[in-house]
Protein backbone atom coordinates (compact mmCIF):
# COMPACT_ATOMS: atom_id res chain seq x y z
CA UNK A 1 0.00 0.00 0.00
CA UNK A 2 2.09 2.65 -1.28
CA UNK A 3 -0.36 5.42 0.89
CA UNK A 4 1.57 3.73 3.91
CA UNK A 5 5.10 4.12 2.14
CA UNK A 6 7.74 4.65 4.98
CA UNK A 7 9.23 7.64 3.33
CA UNK A 8 12.02 8.68 6.43
CA UNK A 9 13.40 5.41 8.00
CA UNK A 10 16.93 6.92 7.99
CA UNK A 11 17.69 6.76 11.86
CA UNK A 12 19.71 10.29 12.10
CA UNK A 13 19.30 10.34 16.45
CA UNK A 14 22.74 8.04 16.57
CA UNK A 15 25.65 10.82 18.26
CA UNK A 16 27.82 9.94 15.24
CA UNK A 17 25.04 10.53 12.46
CA UNK A 18 24.19 14.05 13.67
CA UNK A 19 27.78 15.05 14.09
CA UNK A 20 28.11 14.12 10.76
CA UNK A 21 25.27 15.87 9.33
CA UNK A 22 26.45 19.20 11.25
CA UNK A 23 30.12 19.11 9.72
CA UNK A 24 29.06 18.15 6.49
CA UNK A 25 25.86 19.22 4.94
CA UNK A 26 26.34 17.21 1.60
CA UNK A 27 26.89 14.25 3.47
CA UNK A 28 25.52 10.90 1.77
CA UNK A 29 24.54 8.74 5.11
CA UNK A 30 24.48 4.66 3.48
CA UNK A 31 25.92 5.50 1.09
CA UNK A 32 29.40 7.66 1.55
CA UNK A 33 29.82 6.92 5.00
CA UNK A 34 28.18 3.85 7.46
CA UNK A 35 24.51 4.03 7.46
CA UNK A 36 24.11 3.76 11.57
CA UNK A 37 27.26 4.76 12.51
CA UNK A 38 28.38 7.16 9.80
CA UNK A 39 31.96 5.93 9.77
CA UNK A 40 33.65 6.37 6.40
CA UNK A 41 34.24 2.90 5.90
CA UNK A 42 31.54 1.74 3.52
CA UNK A 43 33.45 -1.77 2.66
CA UNK A 44 29.91 -3.67 3.92
CA UNK A 45 27.01 -3.60 2.11
CA UNK A 46 23.19 -5.03 2.67
CA UNK A 47 23.28 -8.43 0.85
CA UNK A 48 19.53 -7.98 0.50
CA UNK A 49 18.95 -5.29 -1.49
CA UNK A 50 22.93 -4.19 -1.58
CA UNK A 51 21.85 -0.47 -1.66
CA UNK A 52 23.09 0.30 2.14
CA UNK A 53 26.40 0.51 2.64
CA UNK A 54 27.85 0.09 6.73
CA UNK A 55 31.29 -0.20 8.04
CA UNK A 56 30.98 -2.95 9.92
CA UNK A 57 28.20 -6.50 9.92
CA UNK A 58 27.84 -5.27 13.58
CA UNK A 59 26.56 -2.24 11.97
CA UNK A 60 24.16 -3.48 9.12
CA UNK A 61 22.30 -6.13 11.55
CA UNK A 62 22.50 -3.02 13.99
CA UNK A 63 20.34 -1.15 11.51
CA UNK A 64 17.83 -4.26 10.22
CA UNK A 65 17.32 -4.67 13.86
CA UNK A 66 13.30 -3.12 15.75
CA UNK A 67 14.22 0.06 16.52
CA UNK A 68 15.39 0.90 20.23
CA UNK A 69 15.14 4.90 20.81
CA UNK A 70 18.09 6.30 22.36
CA UNK A 71 17.27 8.95 25.94
CA UNK A 72 19.49 12.15 23.83
CA UNK A 73 18.74 14.16 26.94
CA UNK A 74 20.42 11.54 29.81
CA UNK A 75 23.67 11.64 26.67
CA UNK A 76 23.37 15.33 26.84
CA UNK A 77 22.60 15.35 23.18
CA UNK A 78 19.90 18.08 21.54
CA UNK A 79 18.87 15.99 19.02
CA UNK A 80 15.53 14.49 19.91
CA UNK A 81 15.18 10.26 19.61
CA UNK A 82 13.31 9.54 16.45
CA UNK A 83 11.60 6.45 15.31
CA UNK A 84 12.62 5.60 12.21
CA UNK A 85 12.50 1.65 11.04
CA UNK A 86 16.10 1.52 9.65
CA UNK A 87 16.58 -1.20 7.28
CA UNK A 88 13.83 -3.15 8.44
CA UNK A 89 12.51 -6.07 6.27
CA UNK A 90 10.06 -4.11 4.20
CA UNK A 91 12.27 -1.20 3.96
CA UNK A 92 14.84 -3.72 2.20
CA UNK A 93 11.83 -4.99 0.24
CA UNK A 94 11.08 -2.17 -1.74
CA UNK A 95 14.93 -1.47 -2.14
CA UNK A 96 15.28 -4.55 -3.96
CA UNK A 97 12.40 -3.17 -5.93
CA UNK A 98 14.17 -0.14 -6.29
CA UNK A 99 17.28 -2.00 -8.23
CA UNK A 100 14.97 -4.26 -10.17
CA UNK A 101 13.87 -1.10 -11.84
CA UNK A 102 16.58 0.43 -12.46
CA UNK A 103 18.48 -3.15 -14.23
CA UNK A 104 15.24 -2.88 -16.49
CA UNK A 105 15.33 1.05 -17.07
CA UNK A 106 19.07 1.65 -18.23
CA UNK A 107 18.96 -2.23 -19.92
CA UNK A 108 21.42 -3.65 -17.50
CA UNK A 109 22.98 -7.02 -18.15
CA UNK A 110 21.73 -8.54 -15.59
CA UNK A 111 18.29 -8.34 -16.73
CA UNK A 112 18.99 -11.46 -18.94
CA UNK A 113 19.21 -13.07 -15.10
CA UNK A 114 15.88 -12.11 -14.01
CA UNK A 115 12.59 -13.94 -14.52
CA UNK A 116 10.33 -12.81 -17.15
CA UNK A 117 7.34 -11.38 -14.41
CA UNK A 118 9.63 -9.48 -12.55
CA UNK A 119 10.60 -7.77 -15.56
CA UNK A 120 7.75 -7.04 -16.84
CA UNK A 121 6.48 -5.79 -12.99
CA UNK A 122 9.41 -3.62 -13.41
CA UNK A 123 8.19 -2.52 -16.97
CA UNK A 124 4.68 -1.58 -15.30
CA UNK A 125 6.22 0.63 -12.16
CA UNK A 126 8.69 2.47 -14.51
CA UNK A 127 5.62 3.24 -17.02
CA UNK A 128 3.25 4.22 -14.13
CA UNK A 129 5.29 6.80 -13.16
CA UNK A 130 5.44 8.39 -16.24
CA UNK A 131 1.79 7.84 -17.02
CA UNK A 132 1.07 9.79 -13.45
CA UNK A 133 1.79 13.16 -14.92
CA UNK A 134 -0.98 13.14 -17.09
CA UNK A 135 -3.79 11.39 -14.84
CA UNK A 136 -2.69 13.53 -12.14
CA UNK A 137 -2.83 17.11 -13.73
CA UNK A 138 -6.45 15.49 -15.73
CA UNK A 139 -8.28 13.52 -12.33
CA UNK A 140 -7.00 16.53 -10.27
CA UNK A 141 -8.85 19.29 -12.18
CA UNK A 142 -11.96 17.14 -12.91
CA UNK A 143 -12.59 16.32 -8.95
CA UNK A 144 -10.75 18.93 -6.67
CA UNK A 145 -13.68 21.11 -5.70
CA UNK A 146 -11.62 24.24 -5.81
CA UNK A 147 -10.77 23.77 -9.61
CA UNK A 148 -14.59 23.98 -10.04
CA UNK A 149 -14.86 26.96 -10.63
CA UNK A 150 -12.69 27.25 -13.70
CA UNK A 151 -15.10 25.37 -16.11
CA UNK A 152 -18.22 27.30 -14.58
CA UNK A 153 -16.91 30.71 -16.24
CA UNK A 154 -15.35 28.54 -19.36
CA UNK A 155 -19.15 28.56 -20.21
CA UNK A 156 -18.96 31.74 -20.49
CA UNK A 157 -17.22 33.30 -23.24
CA UNK A 158 -17.24 36.74 -21.60
CA UNK A 159 -14.66 35.46 -19.39
CA UNK A 160 -11.63 34.51 -21.84
CA UNK A 161 -9.80 37.10 -23.50
CA UNK A 162 -6.64 37.50 -25.04
CA UNK A 163 -3.56 38.50 -23.28
CA UNK A 164 -3.02 40.80 -26.32
CA UNK A 165 -3.56 41.25 -30.21
CA UNK A 166 -0.26 38.95 -31.23
CA UNK A 167 -1.59 36.10 -30.21
CA UNK A 168 -3.58 33.57 -32.72
CA UNK A 169 -5.98 32.29 -30.19
CA UNK A 170 -9.37 33.31 -31.93
CA UNK A 171 -11.18 31.47 -29.34
CA UNK A 172 -12.15 32.78 -26.35
CA UNK A 173 -13.07 30.04 -24.52
CA UNK A 174 -9.89 28.54 -24.07
CA UNK A 175 -9.02 26.71 -20.87
CA UNK A 176 -5.24 27.50 -20.29
CA UNK A 177 -2.66 24.96 -18.41
CA UNK A 178 1.04 26.23 -17.25
CA UNK A 179 3.09 23.73 -16.25
CA UNK A 180 5.77 25.37 -14.97
CA UNK A 181 9.80 23.51 -14.94
CA UNK A 182 8.87 21.27 -16.95
CA UNK A 183 11.11 18.81 -17.90
CA UNK A 184 12.09 15.95 -20.54
CA UNK A 185 13.22 13.70 -18.41
CA UNK A 186 9.60 13.79 -16.60
CA UNK A 187 6.49 15.81 -18.14
CA UNK A 188 7.58 15.29 -21.52
CA UNK A 189 8.97 11.95 -21.14
CA UNK A 190 8.44 11.29 -25.02
CA UNK A 191 11.44 12.26 -25.99
CA UNK A 192 13.49 9.96 -24.36
CA UNK A 193 12.14 7.67 -27.13
CA UNK A 194 14.60 8.50 -29.36
CA UNK A 195 17.56 7.69 -27.20
CA UNK A 196 16.85 5.68 -24.58
CA UNK A 197 18.75 2.95 -22.90
CA UNK A 198 15.54 1.28 -21.69
CA UNK A 199 15.10 -2.34 -21.96
CA UNK A 200 12.30 -1.67 -25.17
CA UNK A 201 10.08 1.23 -26.60
CA UNK A 202 7.06 -0.54 -25.12
CA UNK A 203 8.57 0.79 -21.90
CA UNK A 204 7.24 3.88 -22.17
CA UNK A 205 3.51 5.23 -23.10
CA UNK A 206 4.09 5.33 -26.99
CA UNK A 207 3.45 9.23 -27.07
CA UNK A 208 3.15 11.76 -24.45
CA UNK A 209 1.21 13.98 -26.20
CA UNK A 210 -1.46 11.13 -26.81
CA UNK A 211 -0.97 10.32 -23.19
CA UNK A 212 -1.88 13.74 -22.21
CA UNK A 213 -4.86 13.94 -24.73
CA UNK A 214 -6.43 10.35 -23.93
CA UNK A 215 -6.38 11.66 -20.00
CA UNK A 216 -8.31 15.24 -20.30
CA UNK A 217 -10.70 13.48 -22.68
CA UNK A 218 -13.24 13.08 -20.17
CA UNK A 219 -12.71 16.39 -18.45
CA UNK A 220 -13.44 18.01 -21.63
CA UNK A 221 -16.30 15.78 -22.44
CA UNK A 222 -17.96 16.16 -18.90
CA UNK A 223 -17.40 20.48 -19.28
CA UNK A 224 -17.90 20.87 -22.66
CA UNK A 225 -14.82 23.05 -23.19
CA UNK A 226 -14.11 23.92 -26.75
CA UNK A 227 -10.26 24.63 -26.41
CA UNK A 228 -7.90 23.38 -23.92
CA UNK A 229 -4.16 24.76 -24.50
CA UNK A 230 -0.97 22.77 -22.18
CA UNK A 231 2.24 24.72 -22.30
CA UNK A 232 5.06 23.05 -20.86
CA UNK A 233 7.67 25.94 -19.60
CA UNK A 234 11.20 25.35 -18.27
CA UNK A 235 14.79 25.04 -19.42
CA UNK A 236 14.89 21.58 -19.39
CA UNK A 237 12.21 21.07 -22.44
CA UNK A 238 13.02 19.99 -25.72
CA UNK A 239 15.49 22.50 -26.99
CA UNK A 240 13.35 22.71 -30.24
CA UNK A 241 9.53 24.24 -29.43
CA UNK A 242 7.16 21.22 -30.19
CA UNK A 243 3.55 22.40 -30.98
CA UNK A 244 1.53 19.09 -31.08
CA UNK A 245 -2.30 18.74 -31.26
CA UNK A 246 -5.64 16.52 -30.74
CA UNK A 247 -9.09 16.79 -31.54
CA UNK A 248 -11.40 15.05 -28.14
CA UNK A 249 -14.10 13.60 -29.59
CA UNK A 250 -17.10 11.57 -28.23
CA UNK A 251 -15.64 8.97 -29.50
CA UNK A 252 -12.03 9.00 -28.49
CA UNK A 253 -8.65 11.19 -29.34
CA UNK A 254 -8.10 12.23 -32.71
CA UNK A 255 -4.94 13.34 -34.68
CA UNK A 256 -5.14 15.97 -36.68
CA UNK A 257 -4.39 13.94 -39.81
CA UNK A 258 -7.01 11.82 -39.22
CA UNK A 259 -9.68 14.51 -38.47
CA UNK A 260 -8.92 15.99 -41.77
CA UNK A 261 -9.01 13.28 -43.35
CA UNK A 262 -12.87 12.18 -41.99
CA UNK A 263 -13.85 15.47 -42.66
CA UNK A 264 -13.24 15.18 -46.64
CA UNK A 265 -16.29 12.71 -46.74
CA UNK A 266 -19.52 13.82 -45.92
CA UNK A 267 -22.56 12.12 -45.56
CA UNK A 268 -25.69 13.12 -47.62
CA UNK A 269 -26.78 15.77 -45.20
CA UNK A 270 -23.65 17.58 -45.17
CA UNK A 271 -22.21 16.48 -41.99
CA UNK A 272 -19.05 15.00 -41.50
CA UNK A 273 -18.86 11.36 -40.86
CA UNK A 274 -16.70 11.00 -38.16
CA UNK A 275 -17.63 12.32 -34.44
CA UNK A 276 -18.84 15.85 -33.87
CA UNK A 277 -15.82 17.53 -32.41
CA UNK A 278 -15.85 18.24 -28.94
CA UNK A 279 -12.34 19.95 -27.80
CA UNK A 280 -8.95 20.63 -29.46
CA UNK A 281 -6.13 20.35 -27.50
CA UNK A 282 -3.06 22.32 -28.27
CA UNK A 283 0.17 20.88 -26.29
CA UNK A 284 3.38 23.61 -26.66
CA UNK A 285 6.73 23.26 -25.44
CA UNK A 286 8.76 26.09 -24.15
CA UNK A 287 12.88 25.81 -23.47
CA UNK A 288 12.71 28.89 -21.89
CA UNK A 289 12.41 30.25 -18.47
CA UNK A 290 8.97 31.36 -16.96
CA UNK A 291 9.47 34.77 -17.15
CA UNK A 292 8.14 38.26 -18.11
CA UNK A 293 9.41 37.81 -21.95
CA UNK A 294 7.72 34.25 -22.19
CA UNK A 295 4.16 35.89 -20.84
CA UNK A 296 4.51 38.76 -23.24
CA UNK A 297 5.09 37.45 -26.43
CA UNK A 298 1.73 36.36 -27.50
CA UNK A 299 0.52 34.09 -24.93
CA UNK A 300 -2.88 33.50 -22.71
CA UNK A 301 -2.49 33.86 -19.15
CA UNK A 302 -3.21 30.60 -17.36
CA UNK A 303 -6.44 29.84 -15.69
CA UNK A 304 -4.03 27.55 -13.66
CA UNK A 305 -0.45 26.86 -13.21
CA UNK A 306 1.23 23.39 -12.08
CA UNK A 307 4.16 22.23 -10.52
CA UNK A 308 5.39 18.38 -10.51
CA UNK A 309 8.05 18.37 -7.90
CA UNK A 310 9.34 21.93 -8.02
CA UNK A 311 11.30 21.87 -4.62
CA UNK A 312 10.60 25.45 -3.17
CA UNK A 313 12.30 25.07 -0.20
CA UNK A 314 15.59 23.72 -1.79
CA UNK A 315 18.29 26.04 -1.59
CA UNK A 316 19.75 25.34 -4.76
CA UNK A 317 16.87 26.80 -6.43
CA UNK A 318 15.37 30.69 -5.94
CA UNK A 319 11.59 30.43 -6.47
CA UNK A 320 10.37 34.09 -5.05
CA UNK A 321 10.90 36.80 -8.04
CA UNK A 322 8.89 34.34 -10.19
CA UNK A 323 6.53 32.71 -7.41
CA UNK A 324 5.47 36.70 -7.05
CA UNK A 325 4.18 37.49 -10.42
CA UNK A 326 1.31 35.04 -10.51
CA UNK A 327 -2.18 36.47 -10.71
CA UNK A 328 -3.67 36.73 -7.99
CA UNK A 329 -7.17 34.17 -8.28
CA UNK A 330 -5.40 31.64 -10.26
CA UNK A 331 -5.59 28.26 -9.37
CA UNK A 332 -2.61 25.84 -8.59
CA UNK A 333 -1.73 22.32 -8.08
CA UNK A 334 1.62 21.56 -6.64
CA UNK A 335 2.75 17.78 -6.41
CA UNK A 336 5.70 16.60 -4.21
CA UNK A 337 7.82 13.70 -3.26
CA UNK A 338 7.19 13.25 0.27
CA UNK A 339 4.32 14.22 2.82
CA UNK A 340 7.36 16.39 4.85
CA UNK A 341 8.12 17.89 1.70
CA UNK A 342 4.73 18.67 -0.05
CA UNK A 343 4.62 20.49 3.90
CA UNK A 344 7.58 22.34 3.39
CA UNK A 345 6.58 23.69 0.52
CA UNK A 346 3.50 24.61 1.51
CA UNK A 347 4.61 26.70 4.46
CA UNK A 348 7.33 28.36 2.24
CA UNK A 349 4.49 29.80 0.00
CA UNK A 350 2.33 31.01 3.12
CA UNK A 351 5.24 32.15 4.68
CA UNK A 352 6.07 34.25 1.66
CA UNK A 353 2.61 35.33 1.25
CA UNK A 354 1.58 33.68 -2.04
CA UNK A 355 -1.55 31.83 -0.05
CA UNK A 356 -2.90 33.30 2.73
CA UNK A 357 -4.76 30.34 3.91
CA UNK A 358 -3.64 26.46 5.22
CA UNK A 359 -5.18 23.74 4.14
CA UNK A 360 -7.04 21.25 6.91
CA UNK A 361 -5.37 19.01 8.99
CA UNK A 362 -1.98 20.81 8.79
CA UNK A 363 -2.54 24.17 10.23
CA UNK A 364 -1.29 22.40 13.47
CA UNK A 365 1.97 21.18 11.85
CA UNK A 366 3.02 24.49 10.79
CA UNK A 367 3.72 26.75 13.25
CA UNK A 368 2.93 30.51 12.37
CA UNK A 369 4.68 33.46 14.02
CA UNK A 370 2.23 35.62 16.11
CA UNK A 371 2.22 38.72 13.63
CA UNK A 372 1.40 36.03 10.59
CA UNK A 373 -1.51 34.92 12.54
CA UNK A 374 -2.54 38.88 13.59
CA UNK A 375 -1.63 39.54 9.11
CA UNK A 376 -4.30 36.40 8.45
CA UNK A 377 -6.86 37.70 11.39
CA UNK A 378 -6.62 41.02 9.96
CA UNK A 379 -7.30 40.13 6.48
CA UNK A 380 -10.47 37.80 7.56
CA UNK A 381 -8.28 34.97 6.53
CA UNK A 382 -8.30 32.08 9.17
CA UNK A 383 -8.62 28.87 7.45
CA UNK A 384 -9.17 27.25 3.98
CA UNK A 385 -12.22 28.33 3.05
CA UNK A 386 -13.34 31.97 1.45
CA UNK A 387 -16.11 33.96 2.74
CA UNK A 388 -18.76 31.85 1.02
CA UNK A 389 -17.40 28.85 2.38
CA UNK A 390 -15.89 27.49 -0.84
CA UNK A 391 -13.12 25.17 -0.14
CA UNK A 392 -10.29 27.08 -1.03
CA UNK A 393 -7.26 24.86 0.12
CA UNK A 394 -6.51 21.22 -0.42
CA UNK A 395 -3.33 19.03 0.97
CA UNK A 396 -3.68 15.14 0.53
CA UNK A 397 -1.90 11.91 -0.42
CA UNK A 398 -2.36 11.65 -4.90
CA UNK A 399 -4.50 9.02 -5.71
CA UNK A 400 -2.60 9.30 -9.63
CA UNK A 401 1.04 8.69 -8.54
CA UNK A 402 2.66 5.83 -10.31
CA UNK A 403 3.68 2.45 -8.14
CA UNK A 404 7.48 3.17 -8.69
CA UNK A 405 8.82 3.18 -5.33
CA UNK A 406 12.63 5.48 -5.64
CA UNK A 407 15.69 5.88 -2.90
CA UNK A 408 17.02 8.69 -1.82
CA UNK A 409 19.89 10.25 -3.04
CA UNK A 410 21.07 11.12 0.29
CA UNK A 411 19.53 8.97 2.78
CA UNK A 412 19.39 5.10 2.02
CA UNK A 413 16.66 4.05 3.60
CA UNK A 414 14.63 7.28 3.09
CA UNK A 415 12.09 5.88 0.04
CA UNK A 416 9.74 8.10 -2.05
CA UNK A 417 7.49 7.70 -4.74
CA UNK A 418 7.06 10.49 -7.53
CA UNK A 419 4.13 13.49 -6.99
CA UNK A 420 2.54 10.88 -3.76
CA UNK A 421 1.90 14.11 -2.43
CA UNK A 422 -0.65 17.09 -3.85
CA UNK A 423 -1.52 20.38 -2.29
CA UNK A 424 -3.47 23.32 -4.05
CA UNK A 425 -6.09 25.75 -4.36
CA UNK A 426 -6.41 29.52 -5.43
CA UNK A 427 -3.22 31.81 -5.06
CA UNK A 428 -3.21 34.90 -2.42
CA UNK A 429 -6.10 37.12 -2.29
CA UNK A 430 -3.16 39.11 -0.73
CA UNK A 431 -1.56 42.13 -2.08
CA UNK A 432 -1.01 44.93 0.38
CA UNK A 433 2.24 44.54 0.52
CA UNK A 434 3.17 44.11 -3.03
CA UNK A 435 3.56 47.08 -5.25
CA UNK A 436 0.82 47.22 -8.03
CA UNK A 437 3.48 48.35 -10.78
CA UNK A 438 5.04 44.68 -9.96
CA UNK A 439 2.62 42.26 -9.59
CA UNK A 440 -0.59 41.20 -12.04
CA UNK A 441 -4.14 42.41 -10.82
CA UNK A 442 -5.74 39.86 -12.33
CA UNK A 443 -6.18 36.58 -13.85
CA UNK A 444 -7.40 35.61 -17.22
CA UNK A 445 -11.18 35.90 -16.52
CA UNK A 446 -11.20 37.87 -13.69
CA UNK A 447 -13.16 41.11 -13.84
CA UNK A 448 -12.47 44.37 -11.57
CA UNK A 449 -14.74 46.18 -9.19
CA UNK A 450 -16.45 48.41 -12.35
CA UNK A 451 -17.19 44.83 -13.81
CA UNK A 452 -14.57 45.62 -17.13
CA UNK A 453 -12.78 42.70 -18.00
CA UNK A 454 -9.00 43.66 -16.75
CA UNK A 455 -6.22 43.78 -19.87
CA UNK A 456 -3.31 44.58 -17.77
CA UNK A 457 0.02 42.56 -18.47
CA UNK A 458 2.09 41.18 -15.86
CA UNK A 459 5.47 40.50 -15.12
CA UNK A 460 7.00 37.44 -14.24
CA UNK A 461 11.46 36.81 -13.59
CA UNK A 462 13.28 34.11 -14.43
CA UNK A 463 12.19 30.78 -12.79
CA UNK A 464 14.76 28.30 -11.05
CA UNK A 465 18.12 30.44 -10.52
CA UNK A 466 21.04 28.22 -9.50
CA UNK A 467 22.62 29.43 -6.32
CA UNK A 468 25.93 28.67 -4.97
CA UNK A 469 24.48 26.79 -1.53
CA UNK A 470 24.22 23.18 0.20
CA UNK A 471 21.01 22.06 -1.03
CA UNK A 472 21.69 18.12 0.32
CA UNK A 473 21.51 19.45 3.98
CA UNK A 474 18.26 17.78 5.96
CA UNK A 475 19.07 20.82 8.46
CA UNK A 476 19.08 23.66 6.24
CA UNK A 477 16.06 21.73 3.82
CA UNK A 478 13.02 19.58 5.39
CA UNK A 479 12.06 18.31 2.18
CA UNK A 480 15.13 16.08 2.53
CA UNK A 481 14.05 15.06 6.17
Amino acid sequence: NLIDLPEQQTRISHPSVNKALKSDAEIRIGFDVCCNCAKKDVSVVCKGCKRVRYCSVTCRKADAQQHQQIDNEEEGHDHPPDDSFGHGSVVCALLRTCDMDEIVEYNDSDANKKSPADLEAAEDRIRSEFESYPATLANILMDGPCYQSIFSKNKSKSHYKKHNDNTDEDDETTLTIHVIGASKEAELWGDINKSSSLRNSLLLPSNVYDAYAEALLELALSNKIPKIKIMFVGPSCPKKNITERRFLTTEGVVTVKDYNKHNKHKNNDGDPSSSSLVCQLIMETHCCDYNNDFMTNGMLLPDIVIFFNPGFTCPDYNWTKSLRFIPDKTHFLVTTNTEMEGIADCQYLHNQKFITTLPHGIEHIINESETRNDLDNENGVTNDEDSDGNREMFFTNNPYAGTRVRQSGNMANDLFVKSQWMFGGIWSKFTKDLNNNERPKRKLGIKDDNGQQRRDKGKRVSKKKKTKTSGNSKKQNPCLI
